[in-house]
């Protein structure tokens, strides 16, 4: 991957337009919700798909793995957010993402391609022999704050998932699990901030990598 491609406009609007497919049985009318995370019961790697929500492979993917119980995150390729995310993703694998169909499939740190798009068994063989991040399943149930002020973000974990709220705000999407970093028990990383749980009873107290500390 050259470094004039990365973050180009024009990959963006090829992964955005090359994903046309006709239709089959199996993906006419079985359109999945792309912001959903199917985490149930399983217990294993982060998977991300780049893709386009109408798209039928993408949706026929996200079928399969939520049949499994497998979660996963969706991204949309329309965003160039995503698209920079992507390339950053494919320098890191050694890959031009560009000649590929989406969906593509991000596996923890690797990324899979196929140039008719990825199916289930590559994300299945993928699972197999990359090492998931276990330390997310050390990380308690519950709510994890910054501040003790009321109207701060809280970050709500519950099973393999975790989402972030806030007073008068819709709640975002569940995530999945892995992608916070346990710092200690009662202490997580995510978003270039500790969070902690449970609340303080400071409310002069700020959450740190020791736990909440007044400020």
């Amino acid at each position: 991957m050259t470094a004039t491609l990365q973050g180009s406009p024009a990959f963006a609007e090829y992964l955005t337009t090359n994903y046309s497919l006709e239709k089959t049985p199996e993906t006419t009318n079985q359109f999945i919700s792309p912001s959903r995370l199917v985490a149930q019961s399983y217990q294993g790697q982060l998977i991300r798909i780049y893709g386009r929500p109408n798209c039928p492979i993408t949706q026929k993917l996200m079928q399969e793995l939520r049949v499994r119980k497998i979660p996963f995150q969706f991204k949309d390729v329309k965003n160039q957010a995503v698209v920079d995310e992507l390339f950053a993703l494919g320098a890191q694998n050694h890959i031009d993402a560009s000649c590929c169909r989406v969906p593509l499939v991000g596996v923890e740190e690797t990324l899979l391609v196929n140039p008719k798009g990825v199916k289930i068994d590559q994300v299945l063989t993928a699972l197999k022999s990359t090492k998931p991040k276990t330390q997310a399943r050390a990380i308690s149930d519950g709510q994890y704050f910054t501040e003790k002020d009321f109207g701060e973000k809280v970050l709500e974990v519950k099973g393999e998932q975790f989402r972030l709220t806030a007073a008068g705000m819709p709640p975002e999407q569940w995530r999945s699990l892995s992608e916070l970093k346990l710092i200690q028990p009662g202490v997580v990383y995510f978003n270039k901030t500790y969070w902690c749980s449970p609340k303080s009873p400071n409310r002069n107290a700020s959450c740190t990598a020791n736990g909440w500390v007044e400020k």
